[in-house]
């Protein structure tokens, strides 16, 4: 049928009007697919007007304007079918078109139109069919609230697991789903705080474990939940979404592997222990058989005994570090301020006999940059080091080891240190370069039987280094030798000044006349002063609160952290003496602790001054902070109390008493000075590992000295009365805790007993305990059960001595 096209559009302007208000592309072709009608879409898009177009062939057009004849191809591949109902997608100019084809009769003839479908509704439509098919088959839950925290949507696990279908769903309060799924008291509420958290914020919360949420047949559900704040495309909040991802399997799985892996370095532990108390005794027994026995063949057997009880020994002790290590946390971290060249050079006394014996070079290279002192955990440092100078020094046959440090970057109040520990020895091969810092591992196998060792230090080695900051890195060539290396950060510490008081020291009697002249000047202002005494050692105490009745004082006294503080806010003192090692609350606790009471309740502060057997500078930062007025050394003498009154006491303005610079206290034992000033092995120690055993040098008892400390021959004799009683006590204490291997308690004990001992002249008591506490302190564990066997041999002689005295 001929359709003349002029005449159609005129006939017909209203469809022409409306085609041209269509926002798609339409065409209309005749039955022949010549061109009835263009809409303006049509002509931007074929680059042709309507005039132009009209009555023409569409492939004319199509052609004219470089674009393919779609239709064309479409009605010929169609050829038998006269009418259309179809949709087709074509590419035009890089751009993506879908067409929808449909075919009308009209009383003008057979019409076929082309008309172009809103893409990006269709792939709108598309998207969201595809997001909710992804939402629905995600293995989390997934669910979203609008801002009143109503529940508008979720997938169907959260379905499954409330039970509910989507329509109970929507519309759902927390406190509803509380109700209706008998969530535990709370649960909604810290859910929808939740909520509302990320639309007041507008910010993402990720990853944050929910409380258990019940679901259907008494099940119980740990989830992992993240919230996200959902906008408008404007950019205002409308709504959550949360996101939960089940974790009740790997959390059950979690707990089932802590359990089995406590159990396992408990059945360790005990079997370590059990083993190691009987162990303790043949090593000891074969020791005594081999320095008492004059039968060279039977010597020779008590030697290797031993010996070999001194391997297994040293294995039980190792796989009780690795237990220790395991547990090791940031909370164990004991920050203090040191000497690092000090350190190194206690590092290289203590390995230097081995030196000598393999007959190699020790070379010590540090930068000169590097502070004085550093605020760390030196004892951890110092065992990361002395494991990878060992061995080094045990894989090395000759050539050099070499401990070198560099600074990498300093400010003013911070350092980052680069460690190397250098050998010349036989290197390491490439496959074994990651195993060895696994625990047991050995390079060489035990049963070769080249080198000894049990495959624990460079485990330990790189727990340490990543609880300080650090990575454990090396490099290494085989027969060429080995660098094992890390960087640490640390703060800049500084030195406490010590001064030594070279003045005579007055006698007992006129510095106790002194003292009570200054008690009397007291009263006359105020009233006669009272002090607190804190000390957990009888002996201490006793000795304290000997000295404080010289100086016609009250006192109160108490041996717990705990019930000092509660007798210093129940009463008022002028003065308080403490201890800094307490049980229950430490000196520095006790402080913190009171600061804050007074501090909350406007109290003015009572002055509080620290007795430490430590060395005073390890303690004197962290007590100042804590609110401590002044630290002072042990014992305490009449001229320190007489300082301290001086100091504290007698000022017209305490508050400006308690702000003064402290001045560190005045001695005369040079002794003590010495031994914190010398290198050797660290503070307190001796230059070499020989000198720890040197205890003849030391008497039982120094009568002199304790009568120097305590006033009289009368006082001295009650407190060394009171040992008699206190000595077992402590040695039966010691036994404890070394036979559950608790060598922190060890060490504790020691301190302790050496407080009672440093009053009352009881000197290779004093050493015997201060050398095994500040060997372990300075990370040493070489020679440290010989240390605790000779302070359980020191213990009972003084004891004995003591005894003896008053029996005689």
């Amino acid at each position: 049928m001929s359709i003349n096209h002029l005449n159609f559009i005129k006939q017909n302007p209203l469809l022409l009007s409306i085609a041209n208000q269509l926002p798609e592309i339409l065409v209309i072709l005749d039955d022949q697919f010549d061109i009835a009608i263009f809409n303006d879409g049509a002509e931007k898009l074929f680059h042709c007007t309507l005039l132009e177009a009209q009555g023409k062939p569409f492939s004319e057009i199509c052609y004219k304007s470089r674009i393919p004849c779609f239709i064309s191809d479409y009605a010929r591949i169609n050829a038998h079918i006269k009418t259309f109902n179809q949709e087709i997608e074509t590419i035009i100019n890089n751009t993506k078109y879908k067409w929808q084809i449909y075919s009308v009769e009209t009383p003008d003839g057979l019409f076929h139109v082309f008309k172009t479908i809103n893409f990006s509704e269709s792939e709108s439509k598309n998207a969201i069919y595809q997001l909710e098919t992804l939402l629905e088959n995600m293995p989390c839950n997934v669910y979203w609230m609008d801002k009143n925290c109503l529940m508008l949507g979720c997938n169907k696990n959260v379905l499954t697991m409330l039970n509910m279908t989507i329509e109970q769903f929507r519309g759902k309060t927390y406190e509803e789903l509380s109700f209706l799924c008998n969530w535990p008291e709370g649960l909604a509420q810290k859910l929808k705080n939740d909520d509302l958290t990320v639309l007041r914020t507008g910010k993402a919360i990720y990853g944050i474990e929910d409380p258990p949420l019940p679901g259907t047949n008494d099940t119980v559900f740990n989830f992992l939940t993240s919230r996200v704040p959902l906008r408008n495309k404007n950019g205002e909040i409308i709504g959550v979404a949360g996101i939960s991802t089940d974790i009740t399997a790997l959390k059950r799985a979690k707990e089932q592997a802590e359990i089995a892996s406590r159990a396992k370095s408990e059945f360790i532990a005990n079997m370590s222990h059990d083993v190691r108390t009987p162990l303790t005794g043949i090593i000891g027994m074969a020791r005594n058989l081999e320095l008492n026995l004059d039968d060279e063949p039977a010597k020779m057997d008590a030697h290797l005994i031993n010996e070999s009880g001194e391997q297994l020994l040293d294995l039980l002790n190792g796989v009780l570090d690795i237990i220790s290590a395991e547990s090791i946390s940031e909370d164990d971290l004991q920050e203090e301020s040191f000497d690092l060249r000090q350190s190194i050079e206690a590092i290289a006394a203590l390995e230097m006999p081995t030196i000598k014996l393999k007959d190699l070079e020790l070379k010590i290279d540090m930068d000169d940059d590097i502070p004085n002192y550093l605020i760390g955990d030196r004892v951890k440092l110092n065992r990361i080091l002395l494991n990878l100078l060992g061995n080094a020094i045990k894989f090395t046959l000759k050539g050099y080891v070499e401990i070198k440090i560099k600074v990498i970057e300093q400010s003013k109040n911070k350092v980052m240190l680069n460690f190397m520990v250098i050998d010349t020895g036989i290197g390491i091969p490439v496959g074994a370069r990651e195993k060895i810092f696994k625990r047991f591992y050995r390079g060489s196998p035990s049963y070769k039987g080249i080198y000894k060792g049990h495959g624990i230090g460079l485990h330990i080695v790189k727990k340490y280094v990543k609880l300080l900051g650090g990575k454990i890195k090396l490099q290494s060539q085989i027969n060429h030798g080995s660098t094992f290396y890390f960087d640490l950060p640390f703060k800049i510490g500084s030195p406490e000044p010590i001064q030594i008081d070279n003045q005579t020291r007055q006698s007992t009697q006129s510095v106790i006349s002194q003292i009570k002249d200054k008690v009397r000047e007291i009263k006359k202002n105020t009233h006669t002063p009272h002090l607190l005494l804190v000390e957990d050692d009888l002996v201490a105490l006793r000795v304290i609160e000997g000295i404080i009745k010289e100086t016609d004082c009250r006192f109160t006294s108490t041996m717990d952290g705990k019930e000092a503080l509660a007798i210093a806010t129940t009463n008022l003192f002028d003065l308080i003496l403490t201890d800094i090692g307490l049980p229950n609350l430490s000196g520095i606790e006790f402080a913190q602790c009171l600061r804050d009471w007074e501090k909350s309740h406007h109290k003015k502060p009572i002055l509080v001054v620290a007795l430490t057997g430590h060395a005073k500078q390890e303690v004197e930062a962290k007590g100042i902070k804590s609110g401590i007025d002044k630290v002072v050394q042990k014992p305490l003498r009449l001229e320190m109390l007489g300082s301290i009154f001086d100091e504290f006491l007698l000022s017209s303005n305490n508050s400006k008493a308690m702000n003064k610079e402290h001045k560190p206290e005045s001695t005369s034992d040079h002794s003590l000075k010495k031994a914190s000033i010398d290198v050797g092995l660290g503070i307190d120690l001796p230059n070499t590992e020989a000198e720890l055993f040197e205890m003849g040098q030391f008497p039982l008892l120094d009568v002199d000295k304790g009568i120097e400390t305590l006033g009289n021959e009368t006082t001295l004799d009650e407190m060394l009365k009171m040992m008699i009683v206190e000595i077992p006590k402590s040695k039966e204490e010691i036994q404890t805790a070394y036979a559950l291997s608790d060598w922190d308690k060890v060490e504790k004990l020691a301190h302790k007993a050496k407080g009672g001992a440093s009053y009352v002249g009881t000197i290779r008591m004093q050493y015997a305990c201060q050398y095994l506490e500040r060997y372990r302190k300075a990370g040493y564990a070489k020679s440290l059960e010989l240390l605790y066997q000779q302070l359980i041999k020191v213990l009972d002689e003084t004891y004995l001595f003591i005894k003896n005295r008053f029996d005689q």
